[in-house]
């Protein structure tokens, strides 16, 4: 059953994790303000197990902290400690450049919501 209540971005951006015992490098396939979906590189995904703490460097436009809630394949769903300003900082406009994409009709009703 789908559990998702806010907006997702599908995206594709090349971003830093950093867990207790490695610092990962991934992408991330989609975004929301309550957490993201990472595909993680160089078949270290076995140290990304449910429950575990992760940090996720954003291009350096900020960190985020959260913890693993569930893996599948390649992919670990990343729950955010705290919900994500993706305007904060230029996070959006970073997305955009990075992916391609423009979220630039999107409300800030639809990205908080």
């Amino acid at each position: 059953m789908e559990r998702r209540v806010t907006l997702r971005l599908g995206t594709c951006v090349e971003v830093s994790c950093l867990s207790s015992s490695a610092v990962l490098q991934g992408e991330v396939r989609d975004i929301s303000v309550q957490g993201c979906r990472l595909e993680i590189k160089g078949g270290h995904r076995h140290l990304c197990t449910p429950g575990k703490a992760m940090c996720i460097d954003l291009g350096g436009m900020a960190e985020v902290a959260g913890k693993v809630v569930w893996m599948e394949a390649a992919d670990v769903g990343v729950e955010f400690d705290e919900p994500l300003d993706l305007k904060q900082y230029g996070i959006l406009f970073w997305l955009e450049r990075s992916a391609g994409v423009h979220f630039e009709q999107l409300t800030d009703h639809q990205i908080a919501a």
